[in-house]
């Protein structure tokens, strides 16, 4: 008895020592966090499709030009933030990294931290711009509209994935500021289309810097954790006040 005890603890301890290995932790942590990036980018997806071009721009758009706003408004984000943000600005964050721990030898302080989040986010939203320079252009200050309009884009969609460490946020502002974009050719006909279009440059223009200052501050992301942590702590409170409202005291048995 005492032998299936010792290769019952001996057994249990080679399970303790794989589900607690370094390994195993950052392997469980990679899938959640890899299958929590994939739902919410499939949210993202969804909510571009569903509500902002289904309800919002095709009753707005003739019959011929409907089929031209997906491109445009859901695959294009979703493929260029993939391909920028999750790819390339992920793979210089990856350099940096194996630079810190193998070639400098030496934890990063904090500013190096930011400078080096600056180098990745700038060089990311540059090429971004320039990709963009390959769109056809009526003239030189039509190219330097859109990759200055490109390039700021490339910064606030990174620093939002960089911020909140998903490119479901970015897919999403993406998207929005596409969708904007396609309102002076929705109006194409109307006799006020300067001034739509005035209207969304300015807006697509607030929307970047917005979403700036929503990847950069830390003020914002600190008020939402406070938020979600008084939420949390009034659902504990409530549930424990449940709990104690309807236990049931034990029944004392005479012997």
């Amino acid at each position: 008895m005492s032998t299936v005890n010792a290769e019952v603890q001996q057994n249990q301890s080679y399970v303790n020592s794989f589900i607690n290995h370094p390994i195993t932790i950052a392997t469980r942590k990679m899938i959640c966090g890899g299958v929590i990036e994939i739902c919410s980018t499939v949210a993202a997806t969804a909510f571009l499709y569903q509500v902002v071009v289904k309800r919002m721009l095709n009753p707005l758009a003739s019959h011929t030009y409907r089929n031209s706003i997906p491109p445009i408004v859901v695959v294009g984000p979703v493929l260029e933030e993939v391909l920028f943000r999750q790819l390339l600005q992920g793979s210089l964050h990856m350099v940096q990294r194996f630079n810190n721990r193998f070639i400098a030898k030496k934890p990063p302080s904090h500013q190096d931290l930011k400078i080096q989040e600056h180098f990745r986010v700038t060089v990311t939203a540059v090429i971004f711009g320039g990709v963009h320079l390959q769109n056809s252009h009526k003239n030189v200050f039509s190219a330097v509209k859109q990759f200055s309009l490109a390039t700021l884009g490339g910064f606030s969609y990174g620093y939002l994935a960089e911020k909140y460490n998903t490119i479901s946020l970015s897919i999403l502002a993406h998207g929005i500021n596409n969708a904007i974009a396609v309102l002076p050719m929705i109006y194409l006909n109307k006799s006020n289309r300067d001034f739509i279009t005035l209207s969304c440059i300015t807006s697509m223009v607030a929307l970047k810097i917005l979403c700036i200052k929503l990847g950069t501050s830390d003020d914002i992301q600190n008020k939402v954790k406070s938020l979600a942590n008084d939420a949390k702590t009034s659902v504990a409170n409530m549930i424990e006040k449940v709990n104690k409202k309807f236990s049931v005291a034990p029944v004392p048995v005479s012997v």
